[in-house]
Formats: C-alpha cells, sequence, structure tokens
C-alpha cells in the first residue's frame, strides 16, 4: 500500500481513459469525466468536450462538484479553470487504482 500526502496530485492521464465504473456508478459518466478533466485543470469548455454534453451542463457539472468540494474553479475573465481539491484528488487516485488493480485487490 503506497501512501500519500493529502497535497499529492494524480499523474495526468488521457482524458478518453474511462474513470472507472465505481467512481462514474457514484458521480455518473459526465462528472466522473469532469472529474478527470480536472485534475490537469480544466476549463468549462475542456469538460464539456470531453464529456460530450453542452457547455451549460459542464457547467453544472463543476458546481456539483465544488459543492461536495472535490474541485476549486477560479475566474480569469470569460474563463473558469476547474482544478482538483486533495478531496477530489483522492477520489480520483482510489478510483484509478481500483481501474488498474481490478476490484476487490
Amino acid at each position: 500500500m503506497v501512501w500519500y500526502s493529502l497535497l499529492h496530485e494524480p499523474e495526468s492521464r488521457s482524458l478518453s481513459e474511462e474513470p472507472g465504473r465505481s467512481l462514474t456508478q457514484l458521480l455518473g459518466r459526465a462528472r466522473a469525466i469532469a472529474l478527470r478533466a480536472a485534475a490537469g485543470g480544466a476549463t468549462t469548455g475542456e469538460i464539456a468536450r470531453a464529456a460530450g454534453v453542452s457547455a451549460s451542463a459542464a457547467s453544472r457539472h463543476a458546481t456539483v462538484l465544488r459543492d461536495a468540494g472535490l474541485t476549486t474553479t477560479v475566474r480569469n475573465g470569460p474563463s473558469v479553470l476547474h482544478t482538483l481539491t486533495p478531496t477530489g484528488a483522492s477520489v480520483l487516485r482510489a478510483a484509478l487504482a481500483d481501474v488498474e488493480d481490478g476490484p476487490g485487490r
């Protein structure tokens, strides 16, 4: 078992990989992809493209993730950047470990 500090961020991975069945079941497909996208920092438009949803739907998903404490949002003019919080990074890391190790290991 590997232990990380709460400030450890997961390594960047391809957004085309599924975030993991358990995470998708917990959050729903679009929110799981939005969480994965936020791992590397993503604008609302990038989340929309990655999840295959409209910009307004991506914004709603990002708001739910932020309200749950999994992401943080910073506005810079018209752009909004979403990144993971330490809690969001832990949730994503656990889901990705489940995919790599197989469930129940």
